[in-house]
């Protein structure tokens, strides 16, 4: 494969710097070789292919921490693959990566598939046999009878199934573990008026201990769905290391900040998901209904916690292809565009283990990267216009 070599552009490597202008980056096979100013490479060789990025801004392809492959976001039925043909379902996760991908998302983590899909995906994708992001996979979250979930997950009862519920997880091929300690927002009616959800707590704290210290036995982190402040205290306290959602919904600001700085305190990683949220509805009218997830995300991100991207892909009316609108979510409500860009590249990448290749462009990294019109630091909406995506050294 002919070397590339990108110019001109402003480079966002992903660290948080400030970006280089009239930038150079040479591509060697899936790799990147070296990054620097356009004028460390003025003398190259002829067998480099040149590609001038004069006017366009080049960063890190974008993770997303939270999705769901196998679901169709615009249906309501969450229950319509039960009765569809795998090769069917096949379909439409073929084409939901290549939505994620073309997006600008070069790396997910799938936080509950169905029929282990989402297992032989990340194998095929890994082995170049279908075009997409990089994915870790959760497999089948684990969930109480009848708790959140219940219909793609695996359902465990007492200390002892959630420990074999993990090893079952464990050996079918599962990267990390997703455990459902609460409630969610399951249902249409429910996605509009929150007033009607319990912060119902169904995993018991002995429950959450047993699942995350045998995740943690075998290597693996564990991912805890969570929705109101005693869920989240609760996993917390007994070994998550990533709250998806977040919301705290109480009105004790007091105790609510000390959970937040309990969590920066331990390093326990958030996925806020905004966008599950703050969709196709009218801004208004959601920010009215869901005051508290503005609230609880400001706090969050006040008290330094770990913030990772991630928008709960393949939820209603959260498409595979919208994470640039998670980006402009975070920015409305407190975050600055480089934190968020930081938030969807190199923070994304050590949550999910993968800072080593992925999360910034240096070299010795894989090429995963993303080339906009415009400047996301001066504009976090450039993400949602025209994007060239490069992975592992392949322009799509």
């Amino acid at each position: 494969m002919k070397r590339k070599l990108f110019l001109n552009a402003i480079l966002i490597n992903g660290n948080g710097r400030e970006p280089v202008r009239n930038s150079g980056m040479l591509v060697d096979g899936e790799h990147i070789a070296a990054v620097g100013s356009a004028v460390d490479f003025s003398s190259y060789g002829a067998d480099m292919e040149v590609v001038d990025c004069r006017g366009k801004t080049i960063m890190p392809g974008m993770i997303n921490g939270h999705v769901h492959i196998f679901m169709e976001p615009y249906t309501w039925d969450r229950l319509a693959y039960q009765q569809e043909a795998q090769s069917s379902l096949c379909i439409e996760i073929m084409k939901n990566l290549e939505k994620t991908l073309h997006s600008g998302v070069t790396y997910v983590r799938d936080l509950g598939g169905v029929f282990d899909l989402d297992i032989q995906f990340r194998e095929y994708v890994n082995e170049g046999r279908a075009p997409g992001p990089g994915m870790i996979c959760a497999r089948h979250p684990l969930t109480i009878t009848g708790g959140h979930g219940a219909d793609f997950s695996l359902c465990c009862d007492g200390p002892q199934e959630f420990v074999k519920g993990v090893r079952k997880q464990i050996a079918g091929g599962a990267d990390l573990i997703k455990i459902m300690p609460t409630a969610g927002y399951s249902r249409p009616k429910m996605r509009v008026n929150h007033s009607i959800i319990k912060d119902t707590v169904y995993m018991s704290s002995s429950e959450i201990k047993a699942a995350a210290d045998e995740a943690h036995k075998m290597g693996k982190v564990i991912a805890a769905h969570c929705c109101g402040f005693a869920g989240i205290y609760n996993s917390v306290m007994n070994g998550a290391d990533t709250i998806e959602h977040g919301q705290l919904r109480t009105p004790y600001r007091n105790e609510s900040r000390a959970l937040a700085d309990e969590m920066a305190l331990r390093g326990t990683w958030l996925v806020p998901t905004l966008s599950a949220f703050f969709k196709e509805y009218d801004r208004h009218e959601v920010e009215e209904k869901y005051t508290s997830v503005i609230e609880s995300f400001r706090l969050y991100h006040e008290a330094g916690v770990k913030i990772a991207m991630g928008t709960d892909a393949g939820v209603p009316w959260v498409g595979h292809d919208k994470a640039a609108f998670e980006l402009e979510h975070m920015v409305l409500y407190g975050m600055s565009n480089m934190e968020a860009i930081c938030a969807s590249t190199k923070s994304a990448a050590e949550m999910l283990g993968i800072i080593k290749e992925y999360g910034t462009l240096e070299g010795g990294k894989f090429a995963d990267f993303i080339i906009l019109d415009g400047n996301p630091l001066e504009d976090i909406k450039a993400l949602q216009r025209k994007i060239s995506v490069c992975k592992h050294g392949i322009l799509i």
